[in-house]
């Protein structure tokens, strides 16, 4: 594949110890990882790190050693996931998909709880689907609180370079 630099298996020490970056999971959906029969490491010529578990691209890391992210593709396999979730208006929409960090106003609604530096998902109102995972620029209070600012950094959005490589990987 030409985007790929290199790409293992993780060993059983790494396993672990990748698992224990996943702290924005429930610990169900933890066993959940934990009860992957393999998770390959893949190095990306864009310098993005994926992580392959049983074939499925579900996180990565935009740099080698930076935080563990989920891909868009672990709430669409596993739609019960408990992640915090931040709801935008439709007229939002548009620009997250372009890139733009998540505004204060487009947000209509927080579900679970969510502290500055915590990974959220970010979903459309009207349908609920997830199109976006963001990192947390404020608390939930503040986020609440606050009549204008970025809330929500834009990470990882549908059809983002990332999502295309992605969608190699699984070809």
């Amino acid at each position: 594949m030409k985007f790929v630099v290199t790409s293992y298996r993780l060993s059983s020490k790494e396993k672990r110890r990748f698992i224990n970056e996943l702290s924005f999971l429930s610990n169900d959906a933890l066993d959940i990882v934990r009860g992957f029969a393999s998770i390959e490491y893949i190095l990306l010529r864009v310098g993005y790190v994926v992580y392959r578990c049983d074939g499925k691209p579900l996180f990565f890391r935009k740099k080698k050693g930076e935080k563990v992210y989920p891909t868009l593709f672990l709430p669409l396999m596993f739609k019960n996931i408990e992640i915090p979730s931040v709801i935008t208006d439709v007229g939002a929409v548009k620009y997250i998909l372009n890139g733009a960090d998540v505004m204060v106003p487009g947000i209509t609604q927080i579900r679970g709880e969510l502290k500055k530096g915590d990974i959220c998902l970010i979903r459309e109102e009207k349908s609920f689907k997830v199109y976006a995972i963001g990192e947390a620029l404020m608390n939930k209070d503040q986020i609440l609180e606050s009549k204008k600012g970025r809330a929500i950094k834009n990470i990882h959005y549908y059809n983002d370079k990332l999502w295309k490589i992605i969608l190699t990987l699984l070809k």
